[in-house]
């Protein structure tokens, strides 16, 4: 380990830049050879060999009083923390606490720059289709027709931000009419997965409301365009609920659930 370097003074150089011829030893058993280094000039100190290299300048010098006080107070320090188990804070508590908040933020903000909406509600206006669901859909309560693993294949995500979620699953909702019920992202996924259908399309959230639309056109099958916006492909658990009865699924988005295919086409990661 290298020493911390010295100034070069009067008080404690004992020689300055003398080149001592080879064989001759240093001064004492206590001084350091030093040698320069980089182009700034800066020393660092060593413990000399005994030995000596014909024309290298080098100083020579012995530690000081204050150097030796400062050694004293610093050993004498470590004793006290060691006898009273009391640490010494390195650092003062609101810098630390300071670079803790720091270090969390930029944490956070590179694990997910995209925040759902809390909660949205669907406009019965915005429907495109009235279809049952794909047969690969499991239909949840009898009301709502999701991708779940395994009968569904993983969704294809692409492109969509910055700004806003990276990833999009596009993937219709098909429900059915005149019953109320809700969507949400439960566990982890609820921090980065954004689900939104018609109307809330612009504001993805992680708990949607669909109110009991009436049927159209005779059809008891309601279809909207939407899908999923994610940071990143993952398995996500969605909770579908009514006012008697509640089911969770697992859906692939951009990658498969255990169990379940793939996407089946191209998808960004």
């Amino acid at each position: 380990m290298r020493p911390p370097s010295a100034s070069r003074t009067a008080d404690d150089a004992h020689e300055h830049d003398q080149a001592r011829p080879a064989g001759v030893p240093p001064s004492s058993p206590d001084s350091y050879d030093s040698y320069t280094l980089g182009a700034s000039g800066q020393r660092w100190f060593r413990r000399s060999s005994g030995t000596s290299v014909p024309g290298v300048k080098r100083v020579v010098a012995r530690p000081t009083t204050s150097v030796a006080r400062a050694a004293a107070i610093a050993v004498l320090s470590l004793s006290m923390v060691a006898c009273t188990g009391v640490d010494m804070p390195a650092t003062p508590a609101s810098h630390r606490s300071q670079s803790a908040v720091a270090s969390s933020t930029a944490l956070t903000t590179t694990r997910s720059a995209f925040q759902p909406a809390e909660q949205a509600t669907l406009s019965c206006s915005s429907l495109i289709f009235t279809h049952a669901p794909p047969p690969d859909h499991q239909v949840l309560l009898g009301v709502v027709g999701l991708p779940a693993a395994p009968r569904a294949a993983a969704l294809q995500t692409g492109p969509y931000g910055p700004p806003g979620p990276r990833l999009f699953a596009k993937d219709g909702l098909d429900f059915k009419a005149e019953v109320r019920f809700e969507l949400r992202i439960t566990g982890a996924a609820a921090d980065h997965v954004g689900i939104g259908w018609g109307n809330t399309t612009d504001t993805p959230t992680r708990r949607l409301i669909v109110p009991a639309c009436p049927p159209h056109n005779d059809s008891q099958w309601l279809t909207f365009a939407g899908g999923y916006w994610l940071d990143h492909p993952d398995c996500i658990t969605v909770r579908a609920s009514t006012a008697r009865a509640a089911a969770t699924v697992r859906i692939g988005v951009g990658t498969a659930c255990p169990g379940q295919l793939p996407p089946q086409g191209p998808s960004t990661s």
